[in-house]
C-alpha cells in the first residue's frame, strides 16, 4: 500500500523513535497509518496528539468511527481510493490543518495516557463498574470543541460584523412620530450592518444612497413583514441579526440588553424586549409583556416583531425561517416562536425601556394593504392568516404526535410564581395567582394539586391566627 502510495506522491520512511519520532509526526504534512490487525492502534493517537493529520484506514469495529469523524478528525482511506484521499490533503492545506488541529484537541481532551490510567484506576479501585464506552469518550473529548461546522464558518467569517440590522421599509410610517429615517439616525451610533428591504420602489429609489445602509433590495411590490425578513436574513453575514419595524426608537442601551439575552440565555434563538404567553387554541394572548413591566428575562412563547434579535446560526442548523404564507403581516411572530420551540431552542424577552415604539402606525394610516399586486383590508388579512395559522400548527402537531408543542409556558410561569409568593410567605398573593391558574387551567391535575396544597396552608394559616 504504501509502495503504491511512493508511485504517486513523495513519501518519507523513517524508523525512529522518541523524541525523533515526535519529531518527524509534528514536522510531517500528514501521517500513513495502516490498522494491520484491524485494531485501533497507538499510532493514530500519537499522530493526532502531536497536531498533524492522520490518514488511516478504518479499523471495524474498533469503536473507531464511534471516536472520530472522518473529514473532520482524521482522514480515512481504502485500498481504491488512498491515492485519491491523500492527493485532496496535501492539496488543500488549510483543510488538512483545521483537521490536525481539531484530532489534536480531541486526543487531549480525552485520549492520552494519563486519560486511560486514571479510568482503569477508577475501576479497581470501586469508583464504577467500567471503563469508559466509545460514546463516552467521544463525549468527553469533544468538551468545550466547536462543531467542525462552527469551526470553519467562524475561520470563513472573520470580518463578519458583530451584528446586522434588517429593517423592512413600506412607506414613511405617517401615523408615527418615527419613520425610517429617525431610525436611520438612531443607528449612526451603533455598530453593525444596516439592511433595508425597500418594499415598493418609492422610498427605495429615494434613500437606497443614504450612508447608514449597508445595503439593500428594493422589491417592486410589497412582499411582506415575513418575506421583507427573510430577504435580510439571507443578505445578512453576522451570526445575531436584529430586525426593527422602520417606525421603532431605539438605542445603543436596548440593543446591548438584546444582544446579551441572546448570547447569554439557555438556547435562546429569539430575544426582544416585549412578547407574551399565547393561547395558542384561541389566538389570543394569556398574558402581554409590555414595556417596563416585567424586571428579568423571561422564556415566553412569542417575542414581540416590531424589535427583536435572532441567532442567524442557529436559524440555518435548524431550519428555521419566517412563514412567507402570512404574506403580508400578522402571527407571523407565532408562527417563528413554535417553529423555535418544536426545535428545542427558545423565546426569551428581556428587561429594558431604552426604546419606543407606536403599535400599528402603518396600518392604521391605509384603509388597505398594497402587496403582491394587490389590496386588502388589514381585518380580512388577519382573519384569513388566523385560519392558516391553527390549520398548520394542528397539522403539525397531529403528525407529529406532540399536542404539548400548542401548551403555553402560561401555566408554568404562574406555578412558579405562586410557588415563589408562597415562598416569601405572602400566601394570600399565592392564592390570588392560583385563582388565575385555575381560571385558565382548571382540568390541569398539576393545578388542582397545586390549588389544594394553598388551600391546606390557608386553612392552617387561619387556625394558627385563630389560637
Amino acid at each position: 500500500m504504501i509502495t503504491e502510495l511512493a508511485t504517486q506522491i513523495p513519501v518519507h520512511y523513517d524508523r525512529c523513535f522518541w523524541e525523533d519520532r515526535a519529531r518527524l509526526f509534528s514536522e510531517s504534512k500528514m501521517i500513513f497509518n495502516s490498522a494491520a490487525e484491524n485494531d485501533l492502534n497507538m499510532r493514530n493517537f500519537e499522530v493526532m496528539s502531536a497536531g498533524t493529520m492522520v490518514l488511516t484506514d478504518m479499523a471495524r469495529n474498533s469503536g473507531q468511527n464511534e471516536l472520530f469523524v472522518d473529514g473532520e478528525d482524521y482522514a480515512v482511506y481504502s485500498d481504491r481510493n488512498i491515492i485519491d484521499v491523500a492527493r485532496f490533503y496535501l492539496a488543500n492545506e488549510d483543510l488538512r490543518e483545521k483537521i490536525a488541529a481539531r484530532g489534536q484537541r480531541l486526543v487531549h481532551n480525552a485520549h492520552t495516557i494519563g486519560h486511560r490510567v486514571d479510568d482503569l484506576l477508577t475501576v479497581v479501585f470501586g469508583g464504577k463498574a467500567d471503563t469508559f464506552s466509545a460514546e463516552e469518550l467521544r463525549e468527553r473529548s469533544l468538551a468545550g470543541v466547536p462543531t467542525f461546522y462552527e469551526g470553519i464558518r467562524a475561520s470563513i467569517n472573520t470580518a463578519a460584523p458583530a451584528r446586522s440590522f434588517v429593517i423592512p421599509v413600506l412607506d414613511y410610517s405617517p401615523a408615527s412620530e418615527y419613520n425610517i429615517l429617525t431610525l436611520l439616525d438612531d443607528l449612526k451610533e451603533i455598530e453593525g450592518d444596516v439592511i433595508v428591504v425597500f418594499n415598493g420602489s418609492a422610498v427605495g429609489d429615494e434613500l437606497k444612497s443614504h450612508p447608514r445602509i449597508t445595503r439593500h433590495a428594493i422589491m417592486k411590490q410589497n412582499v411582506g413583514v415575513a418575506r421583507g425578513w427573510n430577504i435580510g436574513l439571507d443578505m445578512a453575514e453576522s451570526e445575531i441579526v436584529f430586525i426593527l419595524n422602520a417606525d421603532a426608537h431605539i438605542t445603543s442601551e436596548a440593543v446591548a440588553a438584546v444582544e446579551s439575552g441572546l448570547k447569554n440565555l439557555p438556547l435562546a434563538a429569539c430575544v426582544g424586549p416585549q412578547g407574551a404567553f399565547v393561547d395558542f387554541q384561541l389566538c389570543r394572548d394569556y398574558c402581554y409583556f409590555d414595556k417596563g413591566s416585567f424586571g428579568e428575562p423571561l422564556e415566553v412563547d412569542a417575542v414581540s416583531g416590531f424589535f427583536f434579535a435572532v441567532n442567524r446560526r442557529l436559524f440555518a442548523e435548524n431550519g428555521l425561517q419566517f412563514e412567507n404564507d402570512f404574506t403580508p403581516c400578522y402571527f407571523e411572530e407565532w408562527d417563528i416562536g413554535l417553529q423555535i420551540k418544536l426545535a428545542g431552542l427558545k423565546n426569551y424577552i428581556v428587561p429594558t425601556t431604552a426604546y419606543d415604539h407606536h403599535w400599528s402606525g402603518t396600518i392604521r394610516a391605509l384603509n388597505t394593504i398594497p402587496y403582491m399586486g394587490r389590496d386588502e383590508k388589514a381585518g380580512n388579512i388577519l382573519m384569513r392568516n388566523r385560519q392558516l395559522l391553527l390549520a398548520k400548527w394542528r397539522h403539525i402537531v397531529r403528525r407529529l404526535g406532540c399536542p404539548e408543542l400548542l401548551e403555553s409556558r402560561w401555566k408554568d410561569y404562574l406555578l412558579a410564581s405562586s410557588t415563589l409568593e408562597l415562598h416569601n410567605g405572602n400566601l394570600s398573593a399565592a392564592l390570588d395567582v392560583s385563582g388565575i391558574l385555575n381560571k385558565h387551567f382548571p382540568e390541569d391535575a398539576k393545578v388542582r394539586a397545586f390549588t389544594r396544597m394553598l388551600k391546606l396552608q390557608s386553612l392552617k394559616q387561619d387556625a394558627s391566627n385563630a389560637q
